[in-house]
């Protein structure tokens, strides 16, 4: 019983684990805002008597319009807090893997933490596992993300989508293990393909979320940092950056493409047995 309980903790902070890095993430302080005062270099270049960037209001007084030249604030990014070692994509990924692993080799014995489950409960949360993860990876990739991209402007969509990735590959990788947990009390689906079907769409879920998700959204934000500069986006530094985003973006629809099908695949097995 104790192994048991200690088990089924470590598989859940595993879940938890997942989401806690991103709570700070979505912190209003953590986003790119207006910041209340001039940077001081701006403020050293007006003392000196040089230009600063300036925005041009227009307002009614007495019947006339009048204008005047205000400084435009410059944005600026602060980092909030530096991430602790468990909210980094590597130990969550480590978490994940570690909980699987322990699962599968007790999944045998009393001592799966799923064990206590009835089958009625272990198949009820498999299929609103499954349901989880096939909704949102349908609604991410061919709703939310094309019409983003088709509405938002090119650095604001990225910007969306560098905060939405994360939490969307670690919502897959939690709802896929949780379908592979649950497949102990599940003798009917407990087959070879089932498990190469959920385990080639888990390990697409986890290169994504550990090495090719971030590695892109880093190089997106460098070309924008040259797009944001006079001729940033004609150098070759540019160019370099241009070709390996485009490499890495389609490396990683492409593991994306394959758990949905994976997805989908799964959805079939599910639907055999239902038949049966």
């Amino acid at each position: 019983m104790i192994k048991a309980a200690a088990l089924f903790i470590l598989s859940m902070s595993a879940s938890v684990s997942s989401f806690q890095g991103y709570i700070m993430d979505m912190n209003p302080s953590k986003l790119r805002t207006l910041t209340p005062v001039l940077p001081k270099e701006t403020m050293l270049t007006m003392r000196n008597g040089g230009s600063c960037p300036l925005s041009r209001r227009h307002a009614a007084v007495g019947g006339e319009t009048k204008e005047s030249v205000v400084p435009v604030v410059i944005e600026e990014e602060k980092q909030w807090l530096k991430p602790a070692l468990h909210n980094t994509p590597a130990f969550r990924a480590v978490s994940l893997v570690s909980a699987l692993g322990l699962a599968w080799y007790y999944s045998a014995n009393a001592a799966n933490p799923f064990a206590a489950l009835s089958s009625k409960a272990a198949a009820t949360l498999h299929l609103l596992a499954y349901g989880t993860w096939l909704g949102s990876v349908f609604y991410t990739t061919f709703i939310a993300g094309i019409t983003m991209f088709k509405n938002l402007p090119r650095q604001t969509f990225g910007k969306v989508q560098s905060k939405l990735f994360p939490i969307y590959f670690n919502l897959g990788a939690i709802t896929i293990s949780l379908q592979l947990l649950t497949l102990a009390k599940l003798p009917a689906l407990m087959t070879k393909n089932v498990l190469r079907t959920l385990g080639t769409a888990f390990a697409m879920t986890l290169l994504n979320m550990v090495y090719l998700e971030p590695l892109t959204t880093r190089n997106m934000f460098q070309r924008y940092d040259l797009d944001n500069m006079p001729g940033g986006n004609t150098s070759e530094k540019y160019r370099q950056l241009a070709k390996s985003f485009g490499m890495l973006h389609g490396i990683s629809s492409l593991a994306n493409l394959i758990a949905f099908c994976g997805a989908v695949v799964h959805g079939v097995n599910l639907a055999s047995v239902l038949i049966a």
